[in-house]
């Protein structure tokens, strides 16, 4: 008998704690039914998207960009990292009390941000080289499939 009356118990239970998520639920979407929307559409993108599949000569071409984008990149890159070190800590060797700066300090302040703007002046470069390899497989796989299936535009594999 103590068992039945349990069992109805957790039953019960367990209808009021589907009750409540059911009633959460609706409030949410109530009170936020553009975010909610906007959380479904990526729900269902990320569960029906597949990505697209790349050929061995896509590949090929993009791993040969990415290599070049480190190899054009990389010791210029190095170089101006470890000058730009350099200059920082000889502007912070340079400053006095409390921060001062005098002439000299300021001299190593612009230098310092001249080898600042050389660094990220490579790193956009590099980034730039990097966009490119990667825009190029995109695209010639959204050309691919606009031109061999052009009843289906997509760029999602099946």
């Amino acid at each position: 008998m103590t068992s039945q009356i349990r069992a109805t118990q957790q039953q019960s239970a367990g209808a009021s704690v589907a009750s409540e998520a059911l009633q959460v639920a609706k409030y949410v979407v109530k009170q936020r039914p553009i975010l909610f929307s906007a959380w479904m559409v990526g729900v269902l993108v990320a569960l029906m998207g597949r990505g697209f599949s790349v050929t061995d000569a896509q590949l090929n071409d993009y791993n040969d960009a990415m290599h070049m984008a480190s190899q054009t990149t990389g010791k210029d890159l190095a170089q101006a990292r470890r000058a730009l070190a350099e200059a920082d800590q000889r502007y912070y060797n340079a400053k006095g009390w409390f921060w001062s700066c005098d002439e000299k300090c300021m001299r190593e302040y612009n230098k310092q941000q001249l080898a600042a703007g050389r660094v990220v002046e490579l790193e956009a470069r590099r980034d730039g080289l990097i966009r490119e390899a990667r825009s190029t497989v995109l695209m010639s796989n959204l050309l691919v499939s606009i031109i061999v299936k052009p009843s289906k535009v997509h760029c999602f594999q099946k």
